[in-house]
């Protein structure tokens, strides 16, 4: 097995009744205290994280030409698909995308491969349906580093 099955310590009762008593949710509650984080000052410290970035995406290399790539597609009304893979960051990133496109007008859709029938990952076919569905643009999300093949179809 490539797993190993999941130990998870059991919180005592009354620290997570103490982070309750400070206004967390019973689940967040019993999540944090078997963490270890068992005051309310030691939570509020933990969940406490700067909004800012520390670093700007606009340092990723051609990262100004995909932005105006996709700056383009919008504003010439453009089909674009978010294709995204069925893992937790693949939906996560796909939906995230999806919704800040649709926010800024796209005329946008998404893709997520059937597990089962297409697998992980970009493939020809899916890539095939969207080309024949009008879509123009397709930007991919915790998929395609190293589907050099599918790409380039």
């Amino acid at each position: 097995m490539r797993f190993k099955k999941w130990n998870i310590g059991s919180p005592a009762e009354q620290d997570v009744a103490l982070l309750r008593t400070a206004g967390y949710p019973y689940l967040l509650s019993t999540v944090l205290a078997a963490r270890g984080i068992t005051t309310p000052e030691a939570a509020a410290e933990f969940l406490e994280r700067e909004r800012k970035l520390t670093i700007s995406p606009m340092l990723m290399r051609d990262m100004d030409k995909a932005v105006e790539r996709i700056t383009n597609a919008i504003q010439n009304s453009e089909k674009i698909a978010v294709y995204g893979d069925y893992d937790v960051d693949g939906i996560t990133s796909t939906a995230l995308l999806y919704k800040f496109l649709l926010s800024l007008g796209a005329d946008v859709e998404y893709y997520i491969p059937d597990r089962k029938g297409e697998g992980y990952g970009i493939n020809i076919m899916a890539v095939n349906k969207l080309f024949k569905q009008g879509i123009k643009l397709m930007i991919t999300v915790d998929c395609g580093i190293t589907a050099i093949g599918e790409v380039e179809f």
